[in-house]
């Protein structure tokens, strides 16, 4: 039989709509490529606004240049820090700030606060002329703390020139100085460091007057998925290794329990597939197999992801690649590593976890796959040593 031919664009690529009669609106919008159906000749593509995917003939698309900073849409800022989170910016991050202020939708939302993770920020901090220990600088929030959250807020800007003014206009504690600090967001969005604190305030513009003043905050609800999206960039800097562990097969020394007890503490999500609202189904994909790895050919793993977001990134995908049940919309739906690891153990319908699997751009580091459930268990044993 002849070889098929190859896709003309590759998966992930980016492109623009073009010439579609059938739905004009649509013609201009970026698109990424998700596959590519021989028997139809069309491709699969996910559109840069929304969660919507759809076919279109090779003639219907073109190279898209890249979108201008000032363009991107959540989902196309959440997808460029995908491979390397130094892709993002400050500009970047001035532009995460600025949809933060109306998102289109709770998953804009989502990845929004994913990007505020990884970029850099410049935080307005105390250094103690003496010690140079350093805190962040705090301010009074206006959220009354009888809301259930700390009257203190603390500032962070995408660029330094914009805490300049600030830092002008207010005086330190005694035997400090204000200084301005280079901060990932994956370490200022930490719970030690957001306890006691009712918001946290992005690129504040002062005016002459209050009522001229500009910024978006960050208030208290905003926390709790602030530091899960830092937890889960912490696991995910860790799966290449866990990957490495799980292929090698050996014991392991008690130096990996901080890895250990990071990975298994972790809240994961999953495409839940249970028609009922109080039990949970994870969604599965049959592997293929290794050479020359212990992973089994055939058996059924439960697809895990590190936060909702990067599930939502894989979502089209895996509905192009027909992996849900025919015609259902399946929720995400949070569920512990221990959770996963009894249900193993309880049956031998699944051989073990794919951690984020299926999401286009994703660096391959941030990703493991064929954690088999023996493996787990003697992995997450050391979480107590």
């Amino acid at each position: 039989a002849a070889a098929a031919p190859p896709p003309p664009f590759e998966a992930g690529t980016r492109l623009v709509l073009t010439g579609l009669k059938s739905r004009p609106e649509l013609n201009g919008q970026r698109v990424t490529v998700l596959g590519y159906d021989a028997a139809k000749g069309r491709l699969n593509v996910a559109l840069s606004q929304g969660k919507s995917t759809i076919q279109v003939k090779p003639a219907n698309l073109l190279p898209a240049a890249a979108p201008s900073v000032g363009e991107m849409t959540a989902k196309e800022l959440s997808e460029l820090g995908l491979a390397d989170a130094a892709a993002l910016t400050a500009r970047h991050a001035e532009r995460v700030v600025a949809l933060l202020g109306a998102p289109d939708s709770a998953v804009a939302a989502g990845m929004l606060l994913r990007c505020c993770c990884q970029v850099e920020w410049q935080l307005l901090a105390t250094r103690d002329v003496k010690s140079g220990a350093e805190a962040p600088f705090t301010f009074e929030s206006g959220v009354p703390e009888s809301a259930g959250a700390g009257g203190k807020a603390i500032v962070l800007a995408s660029s330094a020139a914009k805490l300049e003014r600030l830092r002008a206009l207010n005086q330190p504690p005694a035997g400090s100085e204000l200084v301005l600090k280079p901060v990932r967001g994956r370490e200022i969005f930490a719970a030690a460091t957001l306890d006691g604190l009712g918001m946290v305030t992005l690129d504040p513009t002062l005016g002459e007057r209050a009522d001229d003043s500009r910024f978006t905050a960050l208030s208290a609800p905003y926390f709790a998925p602030l530091c899960h999206m830092s937890q889960a960039l912490h696991v995910e800097s860790l799966l290449g290794a866990v990957e490495r562990l799980a292929r090698a097969g050996e014991a392991h020394a008690a130096e990996e329990a901080e890895a250990a007890r990071a990975f298994g503490a972790h809240t994961y999500f999953c495409f839940n597939a249970s028609a009922s609202e109080d039990s949970i189904l994870p969604v599965t994909a049959i592997g293929r197999g290794e050479k020359g790895g212990g992973a089994r050919g055939g058996a059924a793993w439960i697809l895990l992801y590190t936060c909702e977001m990067l599930l939502e990134h894989a979502r089209p995908g895996m509905e192009q690649r027909g992996i849900f049940p025919e015609g259902q919309q399946l929720a995400a739906t949070a569920v512990p590593l221990a959770s996963v690891l009894t249900t193993l153990q309880g049956s031998a319908a699944n051989a073990g976890v794919h951690i984020n699997e299926f999401v286009p751009g994703l660096a391959p580091s941030a990703k493991a796959t064929h954690l088999e459930s023996e493996f787990l268990s003697r992995f997450l044993a050391l979480a107590g040593a």
